[in-house]
């Protein structure tokens, strides 16, 4: 199958991809600020995350030989009508005055599960579209537009809040998605699956593609062990840095809005320098090394320092150079995976991936949550304690707190990868492990 490298063809699928993650962006932008202000409690935000993580983790595992054997183009289509129904049913709610936390956590649930469908299908089709030299450069060009997500959407939907409220922002984000279904309909040619078309479904053939799917996490040990450390990451990770950092900020600046729209802005801004410096420096001989110096980097700068910030100056630097070093890291990763799975495999094992280890981050935010609530929080408030003298005794001083062991954690963690020569060892047999399958 000849594959067309970063073309004409993949910039499409980029661009219609970028402009729906925008829409998307801006909406769980201001429903994060919505509902801490609606109950003033972290909880309610962890739950919101949980209901979007753990379906996309069972989603993951079940949905994964689907992924596989249907047109990679539809799905992607019909997965985005599906979040559209679910961004419609959110405006109507909104408009009648009737939307409640609970109807958040169902649309969360449905969006995911479409999620889990969606994302490893559009890694398949960047397979399929660009040449396997340009794997990293095409993830950094990914990662640069998430960036942008992350610099534009805060803002934009600050201005939003203030002019149109929810209403404006749901809107724009409806529109998003049906740019996006027109551009893979009318414009991305994928090259045609003959798999899709000669092979007839069944209940054992089902289970059969979920049984070869997960055998190749059995028989290699290089993405078993990388699975297994990265889990631990995002265990960490989703207890501070995928939903406290909009709580801990609001409540240390007393609700200011511009204030997090201005960290958001540096988290992306880091994002879109490090997505372009991926694009631009040549490929790294060891992506292990890469993968773990990153992340202890992101661990030190970005957890220490916003845990030890007090300052929007000192958070947005922490922010901005945590996000820098996450593009190399998710870079390089891809690539591994890219390059040691065939491609007729990578449906099925990049839902297991993304199952398995989206699995750790509800462990993690509910962890993180109730820690937030009923542990961290009312200890640093008693201002009786060490912590108190470097991070305050004001409300958020205990996710500061929460912040700063993670970023210890998540930094042993790192070392530990870094300084594996077992990894190393398996890194060097990985031209074995792609040869096997």
């Amino acid at each position: 199958m000849k594959k067309i490298g970063l073309s004409r063809n993949f910039m499409i699928f980029w661009m219609g991809q970028f402009v729906s993650s925008f829409g998307s962006t801006m909406t769980s932008f201001a429903i994060s600020i919505w509902m801490y202000q609606e109950q003033g409690r972290v909880l309610f935000l962890s739950l919101a995350s949980v209901a979007i993580v753990l379906p996309k983790m069972l989603g993951g595992i079940f949905a994964s030989p689907f992924v596989e054997r249907f047109n990679k183009k539809w799905t992607m289509i019909l997965t985005d009508i599906g979040a559209g129904i679910c961004t419609f049913l959110l405006l109507l709610l909104f408009i009648s005055n009737q939307l409640e936390i609970w109807h958040i956590y169902v649309l969360n649930i449905v969006s995911s599960l479409l999620s889990s469908i969606q994302q490893p299908t559009a890694d398949v089709m960047i397979s399929r579209l660009v040449e396997p030299r340009l794997y990293t450069k095409a993830s950094g060009l990914q990662l640069v537009s998430s960036g942008m997500s992350n610099v534009l959407s805060p803002a934009l939907a600050a201005v939003m809040l203030s002019l149109t409220g929810m209403i404006g922002i749901i809107i724009i984000d409806l529109g998003t998605l049906i740019f996006a279904c027109f551009t893979l309909l009318f414009w991305v040619q994928l090259p045609v699956d003959a798999k899709v078309l000669k092979v007839k479904y069944s209940v054992r053939g089902y289970f059969k593609d979920i049984k070869e799917g997960f055998q190749i996490f059995v028989t290699s040990k290089i993405l078993r062990s990388l699975l297994m450390l990265m889990a631990a990451i995002n265990i960490f990770a989703g207890m501070t840095y995928y939903h406290l950092l909009t709580p801990m900020i609001l409540a240390r600046t007393n609700f200011d809005e511009g204030a997090l729209a201005i960290v958001n802005s540096a988290m992306g801004i880091g994002g879109i320098l490090g997505g372009i410096a991926v694009s631009l420096i040549p490929d790294f001989k060891s992506k292990l090394t890469v993968i773990f110096s990153c992340s202890l980097l992101s661990f030190l700068c970005g957890d220490i320092l916003l845990a030890l910030g007090n300052t929007i100056v000192i958070w947005a630097v922490g922010i901005f150079f945590s996000s820098f070093f996450l593009p190399f890291l998710n870079a390089n990763e891809s690539y591994l995976w890219r390059v040691s799975v065939p491609i007729d495999f990578q449906g099925r094992v990049f839902a297991f991936k993304y199952g398995i280890q989206s699995g750790m981050i509800p462990i993690g935010i509910i962890c993180g949550g109730v820690l937030a609530d009923f542990v961290f929080e009312p200890y640093m408030l008693k201002g009786e304690n060490f912590f108190n003298s470097f991070l305050g005794s004001n409300n958020g001083s205990g996710m500061a707190l929460m912040f700063f062991g993670t970023g210890i954690l998540g930094s042993i963690v790192s070392l530990i990868g870094l300084l594996n020569r077992r990894l190393r060892k398996l890194e060097l047999e990985l031209n074995d492990c792609v040869e096997k399958f």
